[in-house]
């Protein structure tokens, strides 16, 4: 039994790290394309996804303390701790014993910081583009936030990515909205108003494509940020989580969206003891 479950490991570790090389060598003609999302961060841009990051933080915080279910993932059938299948298999490798393995790790992420423009592009064309009156984009968002239980993260998780993809969706709209016309904007509101109420499902309403490509250029950007932050604030918690002052505050940091729970368990803030998640 023990073979299986490193074999699944270890398998789930391939996939992370074939699915990153894929993705970089795919887009190998496309590195401009990094800079042209980079470029876009700002100091304003930082604090925003910053409030948003911590906002989720306490959403799947609250959540994963009055609603016990909502921890759980397929990914813990693997990885204990669960998360995503992308980061945690290959973050747990950083504990092994066997030294090429623990410096798989940072290798692995400093890809992942140049892949991210990419994927997060990829997930704006799918969940933002053409979408812009409020109803396609709720809808839009709650299918972002869910699709995400694909890769092994947590029904909280999910849940609070609902509002996050609701952040990205009115930084696509703004920045669609401000640099087009106002005449042409509000044809593309009349159009998608006629053929929501004609299909009453999903409308996709696309202006000038050049338009277009801008606004999901911006939201890219935020997209982008906020997940490099995010993997950042894991890597830093990561290390130093054991010279955290308080179990209190290092459970906070170490149980991040995108890795699900931290290593010591789950903190009752009720009780004030330690519930040992179920491995």
């Amino acid at each position: 039994m023990d073979l299986l479950w490193s074999a699944g490991k270890l398998l789930l570790v391939a996939f992370a790290v074939g699915s990153i090389a894929y993705e970089l060598y795919s887009n190998r003609n496309r590195i401009n394309f990094i800079w042209s999302v980079w470029s876009r961060f700002r100091i304003k841009m930082l604090f925003e996804v910053t409030v948003v990051l911590f906002l989720m933080a306490c959403t799947v915080l609250a959540m994963w303390e009055y609603l016990p279910f909502m921890r759980w993932g397929w990914l813990n059938f693997f990885v204990s701790s669960g998360g995503n299948v992308l980061i945690a298999p290959v973050l747990e490798g950083s504990s092994s014993p066997l030294a090429f393995i623990r410096f798989l790790p940072p290798l692995f992420f400093v890809a992942l910081l140049f892949a991210l423009p990419f994927l997060a592009h990829y997930k704006e064309e799918i969940f933002r583009r053409g979408y812009h009156g409020w109803r396609n984009i709720i809808r839009q968002s709650v299918k972002f936030g869910l699709v995400h239980l694909f890769v092994g993260i947590p029904l909280a998780v999910a849940v609070a990515l609902i509002g996050v993809g609701f952040f990205f969706a009115c930084k696509y709209r703004a920045a669609l909205r401000k640099i087009t016309d106002v005449a042409v904007w509000e044809r593309i509101r009349e159009m998608e108003a006629m053929c929501a109420d004609m299909a009453k499902v999903d409308v996709r309403v696309e202006s000038s494509s050049e338009l277009e490509d801008g606004a999901v250029l911006e939201s890219t950007a935020y997209h982008t940020l906020y997940n490099s932050l995010l993997i950042m604030l894991l890597l830093v918690m990561k290390n130093f989580d054991a010279r955290l002052p308080s179990r209190h505050w290092r459970f906070f940091l170490t149980t991040n969206p995108a890795s699900g729970a931290s290593r010591g368990g789950v903190y009752s803030f009720k009780k004030r003891k330690t519930i040992s998640s179920p491995s």
